[in-house]
C-alpha cells in the first residue's frame, strides 16, 4: 500500500450542501478493469455505501460528459481505480482530473484512489499528493468505508439514511399496529356491562 501526507478534502459539509447528496461514492474506472472494481462496489453497498457507477446509473440520451459531472457534484467523494487501462483512456483521465478538480473547487468532495496494477512511482501527477490505497489490501474494504464516511464528514451515508428510514417506517407500523390494539382493548373496557334483569 502506497500512502502519502495529504488528502484532497474540503470543510465541514453543511445541512444545505447535503440536499444535493445522492451517492457517497462515484466510482472512476475503466471498464476493462470491472471484474475488479464491481465486487469492491458490490461489497461498498453491503456496508451501506450507495455508489454511482456509470453503467448503472446514467439514462439513456443523456450526455455522457454532463451526467458524469453531476454525479461527481451528488458524491461526497469519489473513488478512482487506478490502473494500467485507466491511464491508458483519455475518457477515464478526464474523470479523474474532473474528480481533482470538483474537490479543489468546491471543497467539499474527497477523491480516494485506489491501485489496480500501478506501483507508487506509477501514479499519475495529479494524485500523486493523494493518499491512495492498493486494491490488494486486506482491509480494503474497511479502510474505504472509514475513507466515504470521512468524506461525509461524519453525517450519515446515503446508504445509511436509506436502511435507517426503512427501520423507522417498520417501527411505524408496529407502534401503529399496537395503537391499534390498544384502542380496541381500551374500547371494550369503556363499554358498560351489560345488566341483566331476570
Amino acid at each position: 500500500m502506497y500512502t502519502s501526507r495529504s488528502t484532497i478534502r474540503g470543510p465541514q459539509v453543511t445541512s444545505s450542501s447535503l440536499n444535493h447528496v445522492r451517492y457517497d461514492a462515484f466510482i472512476a474506472h475503466s471498464g476493462e478493469d470491472k471484474d475488479v472494481v464491481e465486487p469492491v462496489v458490490e461489497q461498498l453497498e453491503e456496508q451501506g455505501v450507495r455508489c454511482c457507477i456509470v453503467r448503472h446509473e446514467f439514462h439513456l440520451g443523456t450526455w455522457l460528459s454532463t451526467s458524469i459531472e453531476e454525479a461527481i457534484d451528488e458524491s461526497t467523494c469519489t473513488i478512482v481505480f487506478l490502473s494500467t487501462n485507466f491511464m491508458k483512456s483519455p475518457w477515464c483521465k478526464r474523470e479523474g482530473v474532473l474528480a481533482i478538480h470538483k474537490a479543489v473547487e468546491s471543497g467539499e468532495n474527497a477523491v480516494i484512489p485506489v491501485l489496480v496494477d500501478l506501483s507508487p512511482q506509477q501514479i499519475p501527477s495529479p494524485f500523486k499528493g493523494i493518499k491512495c490505497i492498493s486494491v490488494k489490501h486486506q482491509e480494503l474494504i474497511l479502510k474505504l468505508t472509514a475513507a466515504v464516511k470521512a468524506g461525509s464528514r461524519k453525517s450519515p451515508t446515503y446508504g445509511e439514511l436509506q436502511i435507517e428510514l426503512q427501520n423507522r417506517h417498520k417501527e411505524n407500523e408496529f407502534l401503529r399496529d399496537q395503537i391499534t390494539v390498544l384502542t380496541a382493548k381500551l374500547r371494550k373496557l369503556r363499554k358498560p356491562p351489560l345488566l341483566r334483569i331476570d
